[in-house]
C-alpha cells in the first residue's frame, strides 16, 4: 500500500487504488506494444546484416563493417549477435528492449526516491518507469523503425536502455563501492561509457554533451563531489568512443561524397532551431503525453514528500531550484547536439527513427521538471500547515486528473486490438513467403518471383517488381539466390 500523506483512510485507501490502476494500464499498453512487436519481420538491411553473418566469420566482422560502411563499433558487434541468433529472434528484440528500459529505469529511480525519503519507492519507481517508457515510445513518430525494425531499434532504442543501465550501475557502485574492489568499478563504467559510444553520430554526440554538462552541474554543487570522477571518466571514455568512430574508413564509403560541413555558426544555429522546433512540435502534438509526463511526477511528489525540518527545507528549495532551472536547458543542449552530426555531414536533419531518442530526453526532461515541481508545492504548502479537508480535494483532483491522462494508454490500447490483426497476417505472409523462398533455393532456381505482401512503412518497403531495387538484391543475397521479384 502506497501511504499518501494527509486526508481520511478512504482517500488513502482511493489513491493507492488509483496508483495501482495507472500502474496496471501503463504496463498493459506496454505489453500491447510488445504483441505488436511480435509480428515484426526482417526489413531492409536485416538481410544484409544476416547474409555477412551467415557467409563471413565472426571475428571478421567488425572489421569489415569498420572499413567497408561506419564506425558504430557497439552496434554492429549487437546486430552479429542478433543475427547469430537468426530471424526467430527479432520478433522477440522489441519486447525484451521494452521490459529492459522499465527495469533499468525502476533500478534508476528507487535510490533517488530513497535518498528523498519517499515511502514504498519501489512502487514509485515502477509507476515512473513505465510511464517514461511508454510516453517516450507513444509519442516517438515513427515506432516502426524506432523499435520494430531490428536494425532501427538497435541503432537507436539499445543506447536509451543501455545508458539507463549505465547511470543505474555507476549510481550504486558510486555509492557503495566494494571494498578492495573500487578499481573494478572504475574500469567497468570507463568501459561501459565506451561501449555506449559505439551505437550511432547522434548517441555519442548527446553522451558526450550530456557527460560535459552533468560535470559541470556537480562542479558547482558540494553533494556532488561524489560524482565527479566518475562523470569524468565517463566524458574521456566517450570522447575516445567518438574518435574511434569517426576514425572509421568505411564513413567515406556511407557517406557516399558528403563532406563535413565545417561551418560552426551554421550547424550550431541549425542544430538549436531545429532542435527547438522539433519540442515545441513533439510538445503540440502529444499534448496529453506531456501532460501526463508532468502531472504523474508532481502528484508523487507534492503527495508523497515527508515532512521536513526548517534546514532541509532550505536545502532541498536549492536543489529545486536547480532542476527547475536546469531541465529545460539541459533537453534543449542535448536535443541540439544529436541533430549537429547530420548537419554537419548532410547539411540536414537526422533520419526521423533516431528521433526516440530526442523523444526520451524530453519525456526524462518533463518528469524531473513536474517531480521537482511537486516537491516544491509540498515544501511550500507544508510550511502552511493545510487542512486534511484540502489535502482530500487535492487527492480528488488527482484522481480526476491522472483518470484523463490514463486516457493516452487507453485509447492505444484500443488501437492495438484493431492492429494486430492486420499486423499478425503480415507477418504471416511473410513466413509463408520465407519458407518458398528458402524452398526454391534448395531446389537450384535463381531467379524468383514472389506475390507482393504490401509495405508496413514507406520508406523502408518492401519486395517490389524490380530485381535491381537495393532491398530485392539484399534479399536475394540472404536467400542464395540471382534475384527476386515481387509482382
Amino acid at each position: 500500500m502506497v501511504d499518501f500523506a494527509g486526508g481520511s483512510q478512504r482517500a488513502k485507501r482511493a489513491l493507492t487504488a488509483l496508483w495501482i490502476a495507472g500502474l496496471a494500464v501503463f504496463i498493459a499498453a506496454l505489453l500491447a506494444y510488445a504483441l505488436l512487436g511480435s509480428t515484426t519481420r526482417y526489413m531492409a538491411d536485416d538481410y544484409w546484416t544476416a547474409h555477412l553473418v551467415r557467409t563471413t566469420p565472426f571475428w571478421e566482422l567488425p572489421g569489415y563493417w569498420y572499413t567497408h560502411w561506419s564506425g558504430r563499433y557497439t552496434f554492429f558487434f549487437l546486430v552479429s549477435l542478433a543475427e547469430l541468433a537468426g530471424p526467430g529472434v527479432v520478433p522477440v528484440l522489441p519486447g525484451l528492449a521494452l521490459l529492459g528500459l522499465t527495469c533499468a529505469s525502476a533500478l534508476l529511480a528507487v535510490p533517488w526516491l530513497v535518498r528523498l525519503k519517499l515511502p514504498h519507492p519501489l512502487a514509485v519507481a515502477w509507476l515512473l518507469s513505465a510511464l517514461f517508457v511508454f510516453t517516450t515510445v507513444h509519442a516517438t513518430p515513427n515506432v516502426l523503425q524506432s523499435l520494430y525494425w531490428q536494425t532501427g531499434m538497435l541503432t537507436y532504442f539499445a543506447p536509451i536502455l543501455l545508458s539507463v543501465a549505465y547511470l543505474a550501475l555507476v549510481e550504486r557502485w558510486s555509492a557503495h563501492p566494494l571494498a578492495g574492489w573500487a578499481w573494478a568499478g572504475w574500469l567497468a563504467s570507463g568501459l561501459l561509457a565506451f561501449i555506449l559510444a559505439g551505437f550511432s553520430e547522434t548517441s555519442v554526440a548527446i553522451q558526450v554533451t550530456a557527460f560535459g554538462l552533468a560535470l559541470a552541474w556537480v562542479m558547482l554543487l558540494p553533494a556532488g563531489r561524489r560524482w565527479r570522477a566518475w562523470l569524468g571518466l565517463g566524458l574521456v571514455a566517450s570522447l575516445i568512443g567518438m574518435a574511434v568512430m569517426i576514425a572509421a574508413p568505411g564513413n567515406l564509403v556511407r557517406l557516399g561524397g558528403n563532406h563535413l560541413h565545417l561551418d560552426a555558426p551554421y550547424v550550431l544555429g541549425t542544430a538549436f532551431k531545429s532542435a527547438w522546433e522539433a519540442l515545441v512540435l513533439a510538445l503540440r502534438t502529444h499534448l496529453v503525453d506531456a501532460g501526463a509526463a508532468l502531472a504523474v511526477p508532481f502528484l508523487a511528489a507534492f503527495m508523497l514528500a515527508p515532512p521536513e525540518t526548517a534546514e532541509e527545507r532550505r536545502r532541498r528549495l536549492r536543489h529545486i531550484a536547480w532542476a527547475l532551472a536546469g531541465a529545460p536547458v539541459a533537453v534543449l543542449v542535448l536535443v541540439a547536439a544529436g541533430n549537429a552530426p547530420a548537419y554537419a555531414v548532410m547539411q540536414s536533419g537526422p533520419p526521423l527513427r533516431s528521433a526516440i531518442i530526442p523523444q526520451a530526453i524530453l519525456t526524462a526532461g518533463l518528469m524531473v521538471w513536474g517531480f521537482s515541481a511537486g516537491l516544491a508545492a509540498h515544501t511550500a504548502l507544508e510550511t502552511t500547515r493545510p487542512q486534511p479537508e484540502f489535502l482530500a480535494l487535492t487527492g480528488l483532483a488527482a484522481i480526476v486528473l491522472i483518470g484523463v491522462l490514463a486516457l493516452s494508454p487507453g485509447r492505444f490500447l484500443l488501437k492495438a486490438w484493431a492492429q494486430y490483426p492486420v499486423l499478425q497476417s503480415y507477418a504471416a505472409q511473410w513466413d509463408a513467403r520465407d519458407r518458398l523462398l528458402w524452398q526454391d533455393a534448395r531446389q537450384g532456381q535463381h531467379s524468383v518471383v514472389v506475390q507482393p505482401i504490401g509495405q508496413l512503412d514507406r520508406t523502408l518497403g518492401d519486395l517490389r517488381a524490380e530485381p535491381d531495387f537495393w532491398i530485392n538484391q539484399r534479399a536475394a543475397e540472404y536467400y542464395g539466390l540471382n534475384s527476386i521479384s515481387a509482382k
